[in-house]
């Protein structure tokens, strides 16, 4: 169960990671606002368990869907204790208020250990990493980065020690636990990172000039291509038609789309990589200007 958590959790991503969310959010809340008059919202560990549940259609156990759309590992917990959704029609009904209250999401526990192993692990994994990064794009100075932590300052030195205290705070415990002064440091190094990183105006400005105004641009326009069924359109060559991926959508007798354009668009952004993005943009000119604003950085630069 923790592998297929671990392996699924993270297929709802967006191109250009939390950002990419956060912009495609904004499109579907607005424009579900305006067709259907109330507004939703995407997140991404929410449409996850989307793709599994309705886009494919799986017969995953309620166990793994629901270590699914609670992994994520922002908001960090000393004690990670399962929640108690025990059928499929709680679960539905809890993934539906993650569509209409915006932030609904960040309450979510899974209902197994092992979702809890998940979730923890989710945020163990970016919390050195994170740090690692902005020593190596020289956001953190060298004093900084080697100040002395209780978890470690290496990577693999914090992924270690917090896991080792968690192993040993949790034996033959109902929950996932970790020392006080564990869970003060960790949470510290956490708060810092997210100051430096996601709450950094010159960290976010690229996003901002370059991302939000093409992801605007690109959902209207598929927005548009699926209402007039331009059949041409990127959108049905490389999805709707897709004997796989378009099944959810279409009437299984008449083969007709029946399926919520809003809907229909979000699920396709949220499907690409950041190059196929950037790609699409390209070919069909939806705002040349931003692109050419886009520079690729090799991670060995």
């Amino acid at each position: 169960m923790i592998e297929a958590v671990a392996l699924g959790h993270d297929m709802g991503h967006t191109p250009f990671g939390h950002k990419g969310e956060e912009f495609l959010s904004e499109c579907y809340s607005e424009n579900t606002a305006k067709h259907n008059g109330v507004p939703r919202y995407f997140n991404h560990n929410v449409h996850s368990t989307r793709i599994f549940r309705h886009i494919l259609e799986t017969d995953l156990t309620l166990q793994t869907l629901s270590g699914i759309i609670a992994h994520n590992g922002e908001k960090i917990c000393r004690e990670y204790t399962p929640s108690k959704i025990g059928t499929f029609k709680e679960f539905d009904t809890i993934m539906e208020s993650c569509y209409v209250e915006k932030d609904f999401h960040k309450s979510l526990r899974p209902n197994t250990l092992e979702g809890c192993v998940v979730r923890i692990s989710d945020m163990i994994a970016y919390a050195g990493k994170d740090r690692q990064d902005l020593y190596r794009v020289k956001l953190i100075t060298d004093e900084s980065f080697k100040t002395k932590r209780l978890i470690g300052t290496r990577n693999s030195d914090i992924i270690s020690n917090v896991i080792i205290n968690i192993i040993k705070n949790s034996i033959d415990s109902p929950s996932l636990n970790m020392d006080a002064e564990v869970f003060e440091d960790l949470r510290d190094l956490i708060a810092e990172n997210t100051r430096l990183i996601y709450l950094a105006e010159d960290v976010k400005e690229p996003y901002h000039e370059s991302i939000q105004p093409l992801m605007k641009k690109l959902y209207m326009r598929l927005y548009s291509d699926v209402e007039e069924r331009n059949f041409k359109s990127p959108i049905f060559v490389h999805y709707l038609n897709d004997f796989v991926l378009g099944e959810s959508y279409r009437n299984k007798a008449t083969r007709k789309i029946v399926g919520d354009t809003d809907e229909i668009v979000t699920d396709f952004i949220a499907a690409m990589t950041d190059d196929y993005f950037v790609d699409i943009c390209s070919q069909l000119h939806i705002d040349d200007e931003a692109l050419s604003h886009i520079k690729y950085h090799s991670y060995f630069e």
